[in-house]
C-alpha cells in the first residue's frame, strides 16, 4: 500500500508542529499554479524562507509577500508566520569549474567499468543509449575524483 510522505508526517512530528504539516499538505492549494515555482526552504521561528526558481519570480513574489503572508495565515489557522523571505534556489552561487577536454579524456581512458556496471549496460539494446549511459558513468566517476 503506497502512502504519500505528507500523510506520514503527522506520525513523526509533535502536535505543536501540526501547522507545519498542514502547510506542507496544503502547499498546492495555498500557492495554486505558483507552487511549481516556489518551494519551502526552511522555517525559522516566525519566518518562512521560500526558494524561487528564477530571479523574475523572486522579484514578483517579494512584491506580493504581504498578500501571500495573509493567504498562508488564513489557510493555516494557527500559523505563527510573520515574515516571508525569498531566495533564489536551484542554482549554484559558485561557478563550477568545467573539466578540460584533456582531463575528461584521461578519466575515460583510465576508468574501466566494474562488472555490475558492464552487466547493466549489456541489457541496454539501444546502442546510442548504451554509449550515453557509459559516458554518464565516466562523468560521475570524474566528479567523484574532484
Amino acid at each position: 500500500m503506497k502512502k504519500q510522505l505528507s500523510d506520514l508526517l503527522p506520525l513523526v512530528f509533535r502536535h505543536e508542529h501540526a501547522w507545519k504539516i498542514q502547510l506542507l499538505q496544503q502547499w498546492d492549494v495555498i500557492f495554486g499554479n505558483l507552487s511549481s515555482f516556489v518551494q519551502i526552504e526552511k522555517i525559522e521561528h516566525e519566518t518562512l524562507v521560500l526558494g524561487v526558481s528564477n530571479s523574475c519570480w523572486l522579484q514578483e513574489l517579494s512584491l506580493f509577500s504581504p498578500l501571500l503572508l495573509k493567504t498562508i495565515n488564513e489557510k493555516l489557522a494557527h500559523a505563527p508566520i510573520k515574515q516571508l523571505r525569498f531566495k533564489l534556489s536551484g542554482t549554484k552561487h559558485r561557478a563550477k569549474k568545467s573539466p578540460t577536454p584533456s582531463s575528461y579524456a584521461r578519466c575515460i581512458l583510465s576508468r574501466t567499468l566494474n562488472p555490475a556496471e558492464q552487466r547493466a549496460l549489456d541489457h541496454v539494446h539501444d546502442q546510442e543509449l548504451r554509449i550515453a549511459l557509459q559516458r554518464f558513468l565516466m562523468r560521475c566517476s570524474m566528479d567523484e575524483k574532484r
